[in-house]
Formats: structure tokens, sequence, C-alpha cells
């Protein structure tokens, strides 16, 4: 995962002998309005014709998912924006439920076997994001800001449903703040 991240930051490019096992259209439906996706995508075209203009910076977007992302801080390190997504362990658990994956080889899809979420997968899950909250409390703790700096955590049910746009226009405008620094110097956002 290190060299893979390190050589997809450098060239922007995912290496042509990459596998992945996730089915990346399952045919569920992530509403996104239209009107204010066009806006985003016109915005962050802006900011990196800014960064060129500006810093003569190419921005190159590489956006890493994973179920357990902040466990290796040499990864960690090559991370410019981490956010948290933090829901409920049932939610979690359902999610994991509902994913399509295929197995190794591209066969069948993979079912968990009866008791890895609450056995395997969970446990894990806790004693990999333990040093991120303080106290470790995974699931209702703070941010302990030791590991992992500046981490924007989402909680999508904790005080008001957040609704799908809302989350992602939260992490755009993190990623709007990062690049402006980063390129710039100074931000463009409040």
């Amino acid at each position: 995962m290190r060299k893979f991240l390190w050589d997809v930051k450098c060239t922007g490019d995912i290496p042509h002998d990459h596998h992945s096992y996730d089915i990346p259209n399952d045919g569920r439906d992530v509403p996104i309005d239209g009107n204010r996706a066009e806006a985003w995508k016109a915005h962050f075209q802006d900011l990196e014709r800014r960064c060129l203009a500006v810093a003569n910076t190419k921005v190159i977007w590489v956006l890493v998912d994973g179920f357990m992302l902040y466990w290796d801080q040499d990864v960690v390190r090559q991370l410019d924006v981490c956010m948290f997504l933090r829901v409920q362990e049932h939610i979690l658990k359902e999610r994991r439920e509902t994913r399509y994956r295929l197995e190794p080889g591209g066969q069948l899809p993979w079912t968990d076997p009866e008791g890895y979420w609450d056995i395997i997968c969970y446990p894990e899950y806790v004693m990999t994001h333990r040093d991120l909250f303080k106290d470790g409390e995974v699931e209702n703790g703070e941010p302990s800001q030791g590991l992992v700096k500046g981490l924007l955590l989402i909680e999508p049910e904790a005080k008001e449903k957040m609704e799908m746009m809302d989350i992602v226009e939260v992490c755009l405008e993190k990623l709007t703040c990062t690049v402006s620094d980063l390129c710039m110097g100074h931000r463009l956002c409040a």
C-alpha cells in the first residue's frame, strides 16, 4: 500500500497491474444534487488552474478509502487530508453485510462466514482505531490528534442527521482549504 500510494501520488495513475476485489458499481444509487456537483466540479477546476498559475503545481487527486486506513503511519504520512466517517457499529455491520466484493481471482461474490463481523472485523476495527481517539473511545471519543494530525471527524448520525450531499460538501470544503494552503500558502475558504 505504501509504494502503491506513493506511485499514484507521483504519477496520477493507478498501475496497470492493480486488481481490486471491490465492485465499483453495485447498483445502489447515492443521490447527489447535479447542480451542486457541477458547481463543485467547476470550483475544483478553478482551484487546479490557480495552483498551476500561482505555484506551478499540478494537483493530482488521489482518494484513498479503507476500513482500517489509519493504522499504518507510513501511509498516513503520505496523506494530505485525513477524514474519518464515524458511524455506529450496527450501521457498519449492515454496510458490511450488504456490500458486494469479489473473491480473489474475480470469482463469485465474497460472503463473510458466520460470526466474521463480531469475532474478527469489528474487534480489529476498534483495535486499529483506538489510538485515533481520546481514551481509546472509538464510538464516541474526540480525535486525539496524536497519530493523524488534523483528522476531520464526520459523524452523520451524531446531532442532526446529515444528508449525503452535506457530508460530501464538508469533505470538499476541507479539500479546498488544504489544497489552497499547500499550493498558495493561504486559504481560499473561511
